[in-house]
């Protein structure tokens, strides 16, 4: 079960400004996150030889719109969807070039199979309840294109800050966080295969060297705020 569309549709119009306030604590802000996600998507993407400009891709669990509105201008169609009516029309204001859908709890997502080269599914998985997580992941299999990649990020729940955040988060009264083994065994199961996966956000720093330096080195400890898991169809 995914929480009810109203809790999403209440917390809308103050996502962002609440989102920041919880973030204080960590000494970024919600940009600074987003921002490290799109630049490991572009990273992936170059690494299996996707060119972005040629590629479609779906933000599952869009929200108000911040990622999609980032990946906008770098691939050639981009698509939205949400349990939210109320952030779609705040992200539709947002990014005018993507299409956006509402999708319903517990149902597939209204797209024709095949329809994407990238899934993006960001902090949404801790949003489904353990029991429909692979009625969630076949269905994101589903409209994939063959060899199509999805990327995962999902709170670790081994770290502290992590923890205190999700604690005083409104919109997270509900979720059951996952460690990322079990991210990777619920990929594996509904027959993605695993590309990359690391934890990330150790040193939260946007200089280019250290950002590198973790993600060579540092990325199986079990340290960052968050991690990625990326998996091909």
């Amino acid at each position: 079960m995914i929480p009810n569309e109203d809790v999403f549709d209440r917390h809308s119009a103050t996502y962002e400004k609440h989102l920041n306030s919880i973030l204080t604590v960590s000494g970024k802000t919600n940009d600074f996150f987003a921002d490290e996600k799109i630049e490991q998507l572009l990273r992936i993407c170059k690494a299996i030889q996707l060119d972005p400009k040629n590629s479609s891709l779906i933000d599952i669990g869009c929200g108000n719109g911040e990622v999609t509105r980032r990946v906008e201008p770098l691939f050639s169609k981009v698509t939205g969807t949400d349990l939210s009516g109320t952030s779609l029309e705040k992200a539709q204001k947002n990014c005018a070039r993507s299409h956006f859908i509402h999708s319903k709890e517990n149902k597939s997502i209204p797209v024709s199979d095949q329809s994407f080269d990238v899934a993006l599914a960001f902090c949404v998985l801790h949003h489904i309840q353990p029991q429909s997580r692979n009625f969630f992941m076949k269905d994101i299999y589903r409209l994939l294109k063959p060899h199509g990649i999805l990327l995962i990020y999902e709170h670790n729940p081994f770290n502290p800050l992590t923890q205190y955040i999700v604690s005083r988060c409104e919109f997270d009264k509900d979720a059951v966080l996952l460690r990322r083994s079990a991210c990777e065994n619920l990929v594996e199961s509904n027959s993605f295969q695993i590309v990359e996966s690391k934890f990330t956000l150790i040193l939260p720093f946007k200089n280019k060297k250290l950002r590198h330096m973790e993600h060579k080195f540092l990325g199986q400890l079990p340290l960052g705020a968050q991690y990625f898991v990326a998996a091909r169809k």
